[in-house]
């Protein structure tokens, strides 16, 4: 295993904390202020600062890569200029859809338990592809931040098991910060860490986690109105006019506090893993 002190934990995570909690925020509060006279719609507001900023993230991870970590940097691209085997846009695509659907699967759970009443608020066409853009930007960078680098870099010093579980609690780490958090919406958390650095490793793609991610972030925010990691866009295609407490449904946390959510991460990652140790066993590297 590589033990170069740039792939230790706490150098790892104190990289990820810098472009987390440093980069991420500064980008966001000079966003704001700039705009703030701009006298932009609420959602052009929202979506502006609070998505556009992992723009800096994302370039300050690059050159942060391309100096000290070139190999892992070099894995972000495409697979016919050196990057993972499945960076593609069949990947890239079929990440879309996935994100898609599960997350359609955790809104229709909530309907149809009652707990959410959805109505049709109205169709923006510039803003929804603006949103559908950086929702990208926002969600690959984050995919990038924490499994194409913080776990490919672990990995290296740790292992595979070792570099997800600590990837895992970065990522949860982060996100548990955010308003409205409950104990059901830390474990979807942390699967969702893990069910990313499985389908990472099984699929050979950073492009499959940042489509899913993505249409996961999009699909919430920008079609349905309801809280991504508790904060909800205040323009979408659809709003929510109600909503209660359930299995499936958090007010605080959104889909993200529910079983449905839980229970499709989980069997992401099951999925992941069977189908890794399938493959092993029949000797199909």
């Amino acid at each position: 295993m590589d033990r170069r002190p740039g792939h230790h934990f706490l150098v790892v995570s104190a990289v990820v904390l810098v472009l987390m909690t440093v980069i991420t925020p500064a980008a966001y509060l000079l966003l704001s202020v700039l705009l703030r006279g701009a006298a932009l719609p609420d959602g052009w507001f929202f979506l502006l600062t609070r998505y556009a900023p992992y723009a800096l993230t994302l370039a300050a991870l690059l050159a942060y890569t391309r100096y000290a970590e070139p190999e892992i940097l070099r894995g972000f691209g495409c697979a016919v200029r050196g990057g993972l085997a499945g960076n593609t846009a069949r990947m890239l695509l079929a990440g879309l859809l996935a994100g898609l659907l599960m997350n359609l699967f955790c809104v229709g759970a909530a309907v149809l338990h009652g707990e959410l009443l959805i109505v049709y608020s109205g169709f923006d066409a510039p803003y929804l592809l603006a949103a559908l853009a950086l929702t990208g930007v926002q969600a690959g960078a984050e995919e990038l931040v924490f499994r194409g680098f913080a776990f490919a870099a672990l990995r290296e010093r740790y292992g595979t098991r070792r570099a997800a579980a600590f990837s895992a609690v970065l990522f949860a780490a982060l996100h548990a910060l955010n308003p409205g958090v409950t104990v059901a919406g830390v474990l979807l958390l942390l699967l969702w860490g893990l069910a990313m650095c499985a389908a990472s490793c099984e699929y050979r793609s950073l492009w499959l986690v940042c489509g899913m991610h993505t249409a996961w972030n999009y699909t919430q925010s920008f079609l349905f109105g309801l809280p991504n990691s508790g904060v909800a866009a205040p323009s979408s295609l659809f709003r929510m006019t109600a909503a209660a407490d359930g299995p499936f449904y958090s007010t605080g946390f959104g889909l993200e506090g529910g079983a449905a959510a839980i229970a499709v991460f989980a069997a992401l990652l099951g999925f992941c893993l069977l189908r890794g140790a399938g493959r092993r066993q029949s000797g199909d590297n």
